[in-house]
């Protein structure tokens, strides 16, 4: 059987060489909107599982948990996993799941949605992605196509449906769905290289294998020794905007860009309307001289991609640890 798994931060991988030799590709969460926030949060597992699958030439697409209620917030997810798409280098399509995943019978913000209404979300979801250059696609289970969003509308994208049957870890009767790209059969599966159980899926297109980055790629982009005063500002910046103080991940803000502080600016990013995170963005900001707002709109992104581009950097227009590197120099 041609297989996918999807990972978010509720999986723990032991062995990504062990997957890699499992299954022909993964879809991990991005990142989902809170169900009574509204903020856009990035899945605390992604760049981990998006690194190690690049490493290991497991080709990945990204799906993002919806809890959009107008085309801007579906536009704006549609960013975030594009965004997190270019970072990373996904090469599978980007999916919205709009179900009401939260497990309880609470309602959250996005179920009282109208069919039409969700239906033009996940659309416009779509479209964006579409827009950035990638493959869009719409997750669902099968009672969702039907009875919360009009399949006609949608078809045109990569329909990922989920059917489990009796849900005993085996494939049995397929969605009834005039098209189906990828097919969700169970979630109590079991693969290689992942503790406990995950989510297995069959899929119906074309995967191009990747090659696993050699160890001198990953040599190269090591960054060199620096300290100076603008390491101990991103240290501090870091500390407030990520809110890292009073835990592990707490920078000692001694002006030494180290292992610890590198590792913050590779897996706490910087990018387009992220949420919770003003000092960090206003200290990028000051970088790149645009109002100091500690708002990462639209602005910054196109201020932030040129930046990149004049220091040599890929304009993706996410400040990750590349990006920070040339900014401390």
């Amino acid at each position: 059987m041609r297989k996918v798994i999807d990972l978010s931060k509720y999986n723990t991988v032991s062995d990504f060489g062990a997957v890699a030799n499992s299954v022909d590709g993964v879809i991990i969460r991005a990142g989902y909107r809170g169900y009574g926030s509204g903020k856009v949060v990035q899945d605390a597992k992604f760049v981990e599982f998006a690194q190690a699958c690049k490493e290991k030439g497991i080709p990945f697409g990204i799906y993002f948990m919806s809890q959009a209620i107008n085309i801007e917030e579906a536009e704006e997810e549609a960013q975030f996993a594009a965004t997190f798409a270019d970072q990373y280098g996904a090469t599978l399509p980007l999916f919205i799941d709009s179900e009401d995943g939260d497990g309880t019978p609470k309602v959250v913000r996005a179920d009282r949605l109208s069919k039409e209404d969700r239906t033009a979300i996940v659309k416009a979801f779509c479209e964006k992605v579409v827009s950035c250059g990638k493959e869009a696609g719409v997750y669902a289970s099968e009672s969702w196509f039907k009875s919360n969003l009009d399949y006609d509308q949608i078809k045109q994208y990569k329909i990922w449906c989920a059917k489990y049957g009796t849900n005993d870890g085996n494939a049995q009767t397929s969605p009834a769905l005039e098209r189906v790209d990828m097919w969700q059969y169970t979630s109590k599966g079991s693969i290689s290289g992942v503790e406990g159980s995950v989510d297995l899926n069959e899929y119906f297109f074309e995967i191009k294998h990747e090659t696993p980055l050699q160890a001198t790629q990953a040599v190269v982009d090591k960054p060199k020794y620096i300290e100076n005063d603008k390491v101990g500002q991103y240290q501090h910046a870091a500390n407030i905007g990520f809110d890292l103080k009073g835990t592990k991940n707490e920078l000692a803000e001694d002006k030494k860009f180290g292992p610890k502080t590198q590792n913050v600016a590779k897996t706490h990013l910087i990018y387009y309307n992220i949420q919770g995170c003003p000092t960090a963005v206003r200290w990028w900001q000051e970088i790149i001289g645009v109002t100091s707002d500690g708002k990462f709109g639209n602005k910054t992104l196109e201020a932030t991609r040129e930046w990149q581009k004049a220091h040599g950097l890929v304009p993706d227009g996410v400040v990750g640890l590349a990006t920070v590197t040339e900014a401390i120099k």
